[in-house]
């Protein structure tokens, strides 16, 4: 595991506390920039990841890292150019809705041409990508945008051969 933290221009003190994290931690890199938005930080992200897969998180957002233990143990046994898991909404007073996909089967290798017939969404939420895809066709998004999370889901597509599912609730989506 890689923990890359892209500090986007926060004067607020976030440097300082991401630095004392990565010093006690050395699987924490913390990369310090002028503001250049959200798709800026995905893209230093890209560049810096050195990991088999990649998974953006926004600075709001979190993982459950139970499952992400489990998720970590099947990855290291598979290669592919697309990872889906399932997600969950996150709301302030508490509630949770599991967003989850339908008649897929867990572990099984899929082209992507049989997933998109299968599924009806995938989103910025449920995407893993290898990192090696991301950086071989050089896939970048726009910086000082909005709405970026539609071009991590498309630019890489031309690209994605091979999906695969695992039933685990990764993002949280606040």
């Amino acid at each position: 595991l890689e923990i890359i933290v892209v500090n986007d221009g926060s004067k607020d003190g976030s440097l300082k506390i991401l630095e004392e994290y990565a010093s006690k931690d050395s699987r924490v890199k913390v990369i310090d920039k002028e503001n250049g938005g959200h798709g800026s930080t995905i893209n230093v992200g890209i560049k810096y990841a050195n990991g088999k897969y990649f998974r953006a998180i926004d600075g709001d957002d979190w993982v459950n890292t139970n499952d992400l233990k489990k998720l970590i143990k099947s990855l290291e046994i598979i290669e592919v150019d697309m990872v889906l898991t399932n997600f969950l909404k996150c709301y302030e007073d508490g509630k949770i809705e599991k967003e989850e996909f339908e008649n897929i089967i867990p572990k099984k290798i899929y082209s992507f041409e049989e997933i998109v017939k299968q599924v009806k969404w995938m989103c910025y939420h449920s995407v893993i990508y290898r990192t090696k895809l991301l950086k071989e066709y050089d896939i970048r998004l726009d910086e000082k945008s909005f709405y970026v999370d539609a071009e991590y889901m498309i630019y890489p597509i031309p690209y994605v051969k091979t999906v695969v599912f695992f039933n685990y609730n990764i993002y949280c989506y606040r």
